[in-house]
């Protein structure tokens, strides 16, 4: 087994997709608590892709789970959020016997592949929403949308950029080789809070309220099904973008 490390510092925004999948029975509680505190970092965060930072201590665990029955995945993730003056920091760590990628450019279609996600709803009551992925070497596919099911695809929404995003990942198993079992992924973000606004015109501050969730879609030849979604919101359906669904993220 290698490990293999990949960081990139990005300047550039997309926009997501929306994939739908039936509802399926609610069969398990929800595993944690809808409502998410975001604490503030107490020390200097690396984006390395290592998560072995202090302050990451400080941060809440959230588990993912199967959208629609909130069962345990075949595939475990979790994911920690914190925050400061300049940055919104989150770290993934993603169970996967089979870590691969095929794209490699800003904003190509990483929902086809191994991939991490984040989105962010800041004003429950306006339509704007923000989406950002990240796929096993860090390739980005991020976006802003002003409403969602606007008319246009992807290509219409990703002339807004993020200055400055910067993300780290590392592979614990070799990267496309299936013929092996590849233990885990890590995935560490640093989204700039300036980029992080609309609709409420300033950045985030203590006491402020977001919709949010983590999501993930896990390709895989040791999946039956071949591919796995999870969430870390309680989804009622496999639609990464139903934000009605979303966890509140509160802002210590």
């Amino acid at each position: 087994m290698t490990m293999t490390v990949f960081a990139r510092t990005t300047i550039t925004l997309a926009v997501g997709c929306m994939f739908a999948a039936g509802c399926g029975t609610m069969s398990r509680p929800f595993p944690h608590a809808t409502e998410y505190l975001c604490r503030r970092a107490d020390g200097p965060i690396n984006i390395d892709g290592n998560l072995d930072d202090a302050a990451w201590q400080r941060a809440g665990v959230l588990t993912f789970v199967v959208p629609g029955t909130f069962d345990r995945p075949q595939s475990p993730a979790e994911g920690r959020l914190l925050y400061d003056d300049t940055y919104l920091y989150i770290a993934f760590k993603s169970d996967d016997k089979d870590v691969w990628h095929v794209n490699t450019q800003r904003d190509d279609k990483t929902w086809l592949e191994d991939v991490v996600e984040v989105f962010f709803k800041l004003d429950d009551n306006q339509s704007p929403y923000y989406e950002f992925e990240f796929n096993a070497i860090g390739v980005i596919w991020d976006g802003f949308m002003s409403r969602r099911g606007a008319a246009g695809d992807v290509r219409r929404w990703n002339q807004w950029n993020s200055e400055g995003l910067r993300v780290a990942t590392r592979v614990q198993g070799t990267l496309n080789h299936w013929q092996d079992h590849d233990k885990s992924w890590t995935c560490e973000v640093a989204i700039p809070l300036s980029d992080l606004n609309v609709p409420v015109g300033r950045t985030a501050q203590s006491g402020d309220r977001w919709k949010f969730h983590l999501a993930r879609y896990d390709y895989s030849t040791h999946l039956e099904k071949g591919r796995e979604l999870t969430s870390t919101a309680p989804l009622r359906a496999a639609d990464f973008h139903h934000y009605e669904d979303y966890q509140s993220l509160v802002f210590e």
